[in-house]
């Protein structure tokens, strides 16, 4: 009852007062200071749901520059295209690292997030083609996107058409494709 309560207090949270909030962060354990996220409190299937309704209650967050949900192995499904669903017209960063249970493809609506410099999806259960955007977000503007320990994602078919680069290096990537 008590981590139902917390969950259901930090969404009561960001439908008060989400516009003024700049970060999303539920990482599990103290990396970063917020030691009381136990697994279990993002372990319903509702959770993340209750979490991106709150957050998204009035509209796509302005201010909202990085969303951490890092380690939180409980989480299940499609946890990144239920984050940008709605928009993220300002997010810098998302981290996802250590998410297993998340799984799907990365949505092509990842191109929406035209501010995201860092992407963090290292050690989740993602499969599919990896949107192009993403490589040439990496490979030609320099920005930090991290897939390793992904064993189901694949080199898209249009990766010929990422434009001028000079390396490509995707060793430890485990890729599958073309």
């Amino acid at each position: 009852p008590g981590r139902k309560r917390a969950l259901e207090q930090y969404c009561e949270l960001w439908k008060a007062h989400g516009e003024q909030f700049d970060h999303l962060a539920l990482p599990l354990g103290s990396l970063y200071g917020h030691g009381h996220w136990k697994e279990e409190m993002l372990e319903a299937p509702s959770a993340l749901d209750q979490v991106t309704d709150a957050v998204w209650a009035r509209g796509p967050p302005q201010n909202l520059v990085e969303i951490t949900l890092n380690l939180q192995v409980k989480l299940e499904g499609p946890v990144l295209a239920r984050l940008v669903r709605a928009g993220l017209p300002s997010v810098r960063k998302i981290n996802l690292k250590g998410c297993s249970g998340h799984t799907g493809r990365i949505p092509d609506e990842i191109g929406n997030c035209a501010e995201l410099r860092a992407l963090q999806l290292f050690e989740n259960a993602l499969e599919g083609p990896i949107p192009l955007v993403l490589l040439r977000w990496k490979f030609v503007e320099g920005r930090s996107i991290e897939l390793r320990g992904n064993a189901g994602l694949e080199i898209p078919a249009d990766i010929a058409d990422i434009g001028d680069f000079s390396e490509l290096d995707l060793k430890g990537h485990n890729l599958r494709g073309p």
